[in-house]
């Protein structure tokens, strides 16, 4: 008997001593600059200990309090590291035993902290249902016990969730508020992730303007407190804005700069994003080779992570390489497999319209006809299910290619028109002017200049909503 309880205590002041270690881990983390790297590398050194005594204190959980305040206090204690360093769903194991312990102690603040590690990291499974639920239920348990740090978090959360359902009036209140927390409390690092999220919003939403504003106040409040992994984010959204703007230079400098800190880091979920950037950059200069070896590397990084958001991103965006090499099966390969990925995610993902709509193409080329009309039918569904109208303007210059092939260029042209003469700004946006582009090519090499020139003028008048309504009962 003595012996056993000699050695639990024993086992008790080890886990004791690794819970410190995590703890020390992340109040260098939260030190910013280089000791965000130290930190990391506290980590990695015990990781193995580290994981084998937050199973040990998961065992013990449910016979003994002691073991359940532990297993909590493990899940908590260095939230900025896990997230970098845990697989996404092994992070998930350790919160949802983490949120049981805290509830069965009846640790309302732990509760609802679990609750919010939980909504982020479902975000990047993604489990979308489950991010907001989780978030919402850590919001009304911060508010009940008025911990204002805590409702700030959970808002900023909650307004990932709304963003990631694609709904951005929700997702643009929550930010707001939190915006409003964070200041009245004086926490500049949440002031800048709130500024951070508020711009990748505006970026969703095609607001350049408001996204280079909120984008720049969050760098700076980064760049200030040497938050380096908000710091390499902000940089990469403030890339991914130049490359819309087509200001190529200057995308490369901050991608550039961005996968610099997220390898020092060791992020690799946002070294894949930024690898696609590059490789965005590089295919937009008509550097298709480059731009290959950027999809591919970031490719075998979302499959070894599992992101099929990303993965579907990268496969389409290798297969518009493939198609602008005019290697037609490649592309349609490509296109189909970031379908096949994105699965039932297929009606609320972005790439959606922009995948179906080159694979419609890409149809028609092989002389699949049927195919190619279906397939763009299923590009305007998709287009038709997001808030905003540039997916149907990307959707509408991929019908005007696809009528070209079909012969009927003079439809094509009016369409064109159509797109160059509508108010979205999205129209004056590099990814649409490139494929409009091509469209006018083509539409060049079928018809007359004065034909071209009347069916364009003719397409001022058109209607978005008709022509979406006479594409999608096309036989």
């Amino acid at each position: 008997m003595q012996h056993g309880q000699n050695l639990l205590a024993a086992q008790y002041r080890v886990a004791q001593y690794y819970l410190d270690y995590l703890r020390s881990a992340q109040r260098a983390y939260l030190q910013g600059s280089e000791s965000a790297a130290y930190a990391l590398s506290l980590f990695d050194q015990e990781r193995e200990q580290l994981k084998q005594w937050q199973a040990w204190v998961a065992a013990h959980a449910r016979q003994d309090d002691r073991a359940a305040a532990f297993c909590s206090d493990y899940a908590e204690a260095s939230p900025d590291i896990f997230r970098l360093r845990l697989v996404p769903r092994e992070y998930l194991t350790w919160l949802r035993t983490a949120l049981q312990a805290a509830r069965g102690l009846s640790n309302r603040r732990a509760e609802t902290a679990h609750l919010l590690e939980l909504s982020e990291a479902s975000t990047r499974i993604p489990e979308l249902h489950r991010a907001v639920e989780y978030a919402r239920q850590a919001l009304d348990i911060a508010r009940q016990i008025d911990n204002q740090p805590l409702v700030a978090l959970g808002l900023n959360l909650c307004g990932n969730a709304y963003r990631d359902q694609k709904l951005f009036e929700q997702a643009q209140m929550c930010y707001e508020q939190s915006l409003v927390l964070y200041r009245k409390i004086g926490d500049r690092r949440g002031m800048a992730e709130a500024f951070n999220n508020l711009g990748v919003l505006a970026l969703i939403c095609r607001d350049n303007v408001a996204a280079q504003g909120y984008l720049e106040q969050s760098l700076a409040l980064q760049r200030a407190i040497g938050a380096q992994g908000g710091l390499a984010m902000c940089l990469n959204n403030l890339g991914f804005l130049a490359i819309r703007l087509g200001n190529y230079p200057v995308a490369t400098d901050l991608m550039e700069q961005a996968i610099a800190v997220f390898r020092a880091l060791g992020d690799t979920q946002s070294i894949a994003v930024a690898l696609i950037n590059l490789g965005t950059i590089a295919f937009s200069q008509e550097g298709y080779s480059l731009a290959g070896d950027y999809l591919k590397q970031s490719l075998a990084i979302t499959r070894e992570v599992g992101l099929p958001e990303k993965e579907g991103a990268c496969l389409c965006r290798l297969g518009e390489v493939a198609m602008a090499q005019a290697d037609l099966l490649q592309a349609r390969d490509y296109f189909e497999q970031s379908l096949a990925v994105l699965g039932h995610s297929i009606g609320t993902s972005t790439i959606s319209p922009t995948t179906l709509s080159n694979l419609a193409i890409i149809y028609m080329r092989l002389h699949r006809e049927d195919r190619a009309c279906a397939t763009l039918r299923e590009g305007w569904k998709a287009a038709c299910s997001l808030p905003s109208e540039h997916y149907k303007l990307i959707v509408l210059v991929a019908a005007a290619r696809v009528w070209i092939l079909r012969g009927i260029p003079l439809q094509a042209a009016t369409w064109l028109g159509l797109v160059e003469n509508h108010p979205h700004p999205a129209v004056k946006m590099a990814d649409i002017k490139r494929n409009v582009q091509v469209a006018r090519a083509e539409c060049a090499a079928a018809i007359s200049p004065e034909q071209f020139a009347a069916a364009w003028e003719a397409g001022k008048t058109l209607a978005l909503g008709a022509v979406q309504a006479e594409i999608l009962t096309e036989p």
